[in-house]
């Protein structure tokens, strides 16, 4: 994306232009700050002369609701509108698939008729909790045959696609040349790309013999974790648990926020549900006990206690915390501070200002997403009777 901003910058100054007004946005504010953060540290290394880069470093991303102006006398319409747009020229949003399609309707209308909507994201992550799945249903079948122009079909391989043969005369719709789709996988492979890609076509029977394959990178435990008919085989999941919280817990003790946040990215418990016997409140207060009868000085008897991981639940612009940002309280004397990683450098927070905050051992898949876990352990429901 820094380097799209990059060249669209670019080609003003070669026109005689002055730089597009640029917008970053993203459906919530964790995906917002990261956004910032990507575009910032790509955009520090690009060769691009001295003004276009510090345009971009300057750049602010915000969420979606905030770039269009709450109206506190609606929830559904904004101050920016098809009557008062947005005053951007480039208009960039990062997990678009996580976008209502009300929330899309109402950016469409906002963003001028002279520029640029940028959308970026995953169509096959899980879509928004409101109506609308807008990314998929706009890329659908682009991922694999996409219509580019009048007449013409690209046949989408590797990270672009090259293959173009003419069709005459024209079939299906015609997309135009705006959707780019990367298929070149660079955050995993072997067994965890085997099951990701047969869940993202719904094939069950690959989805399961990809799970039962023994690949190294994935591990099929076929208990249900509410009532195992063998509970030594969730050893692995306890011993996994116990291990990290432990290294949180030392490097919290110690005063050491910066390896008390690196262990906490060890390991992570996903569930499907907040509560119940597969729920992440249920999992979160099983860790505790736990690590209390097994590492010592671990006391989670009260609300704020050395190494305690916490998930922030709601945005905070004044601390610059975002919903979905993970933290651990780390000792600091005889205080305690709650410590966060920014852009690379730790941003510590006094417990006293964090009110919507939860313990994380365990979080939804759903809040997972964006996070980055060294090995994650999803526990997952039984079959629905319907199944």
């Amino acid at each position: 994306m820094a380097r799209i901003l990059a060249l669209l910058s670019e080609q003003a100054v070669a026109a005689g232009a002055p730089p597009p007004l640029i917008a970053l946005a993203a459906p919530t504010g964790k995906a917002a700050a990261r956004l910032q953060e990507a575009v910032h540290e790509e955009a520090a290394r690009l060769p691009v002369a001295a003004a276009i880069r510090d345009q971009l470093l300057a750049l602010h991303a915000v969420t979606v609701h905030r770039l269009l102006g709450w109206r506190f006398d609606s929830e559904i319409r904004f101050r920016h509108d098809r009557g008062n747009r947005v005053a951007y020229e480039v208009v960039v949003v990062d997990e678009t698939s996580m976008v209502s399609l009300s929330l899309m309707a109402r950016l469409a209308e906002a963003v001028r008729r002279d520029a640029r909507l940028v959308l970026l994201g995953d169509p096959g992550q899980l879509t928004s909790v409101e109506a609308g799945a807008v990314l998929g249903d706009v890329v659908g079948p682009a991922a694999d045959t996409l219509r580019m122009g009048e007449g013409t079909r690209v046949r989408l391989s590797g990270v672009v696609g090259h293959e173009v043969v003419a069709d005459d005369p024209p079939t299906g719709v015609v997309l135009g040349d705006g959707i780019v789709v990367l298929d070149r996988v660079r955050r995993y492979g072997g067994g965890i790309a085997a099951v990701a890609e047969a869940i993202r076509h719904g094939d069950a029977d690959a989805t399961i013999a990809a799970l039962e394959a023994d690949a190294v990178d994935v591990r099929w435990i076929a208990e249900d974790v509410a009532a195992p008919r063998d509970p030594a085989a969730l050893d692995c999941v306890r011993e996994a648990a116990v291990q990290t919280g432990r290294a949180v817990y030392d490097a919290a003790r110690a005063g050491d926020p910066r390896a008390a946040l690196e262990a906490q990215r060890a390991f992570r418990m996903l569930c499907a549900h907040r509560r119940g016997d597969h729920g992440v409140a249920l999992w979160n207060s099983r860790v505790e006990s736990w690590l209390a009868a097994t590492v010592e000085g671990f006391d989670a008897t009260t609300r704020w206690h050395v190494g305690r991981p916490v998930l922030v639940t709601a945005n905070d612009h004044e601390l610059r915390l975002y919903n979905g940002d993970a933290g651990v309280a780390v000792a600091e004397g005889e205080r305690l501070r709650v410590a966060f990683e920014r852009r690379g450098a730790v941003l510590e927070v006094s417990p006293t200002r964090l009110e919507a905050v939860e313990t994380l051992y365990a979080m939804t898949i759903h809040k997972a997403q964006g996070s980055q876990v060294g090995t994650a352990a999803v526990l997952l429901p039984p079959p629905s009777p319907e199944s």
